[in-house]
């Protein structure tokens, strides 16, 4: 015989589903099984409370029910629509932030080579002269720089 209970999934793992007890002076929900993840076990409580509403109306959707379902379906949509929207902004301010990374990179260099130009040096070694400074060169110790 089919389980005619309404079943939900449990709030602390999201992993077991429940019986809901109709006993209004008990308040324990009965345990009924435990999934390897939430998405499974949302699954498995969805899947038995549409079985069991389309049992209970002899096969007829109940227009109650259906029309709480279409109520979470367009709430899900509209959620996915703002993730979808705050995905794309955020890809936007990605590619902003890059631009200007290879911007400030660019501006660092001709820095780096404007500042062996005035040091005397040629610009063809300038990597050689960069590393010739150092830390300890400015009386920095070493591991302040760690």
């Amino acid at each position: 015989m089919t389980d005619t209970r309404r079943w939900r999934v449990g709030t602390h793992y999201g992993i077991h589903g429940y019986a809901e007890n109709a006993d209004k002076f008990d308040d324990e929900d009965e345990p009924i099984f435990t999934a390897h993840t939430r998405a499974i076990a949302e699954q498995i409580v969805f899947d038995h409370n549409a079985l069991h509403l389309h049992l209970a109306n002899d096969g007829r959707p109940a227009d109650i029910e259906v029309g709480g379902l279409l109520h979470e379906i367009a709430k899900l949509k509209r959620k996915a629509e703002r993730l979808e929207r705050r995905n794309e902004d955020l890809q936007e301010r990605g590619l902003r932030l890059a631009g200007q990374l290879l911007r400030a990179n660019g501006e660092l260099h001709e820095f780096r080579v404007r500042l062996v130009q005035l040091a005397g040096g040629d610009a063809s070694q300038m990597p050689r002269m960069l590393e010739a400074t150092t830390a300890e060169d400015y009386g920095v110790d070493g591991a302040d720089c760690a």
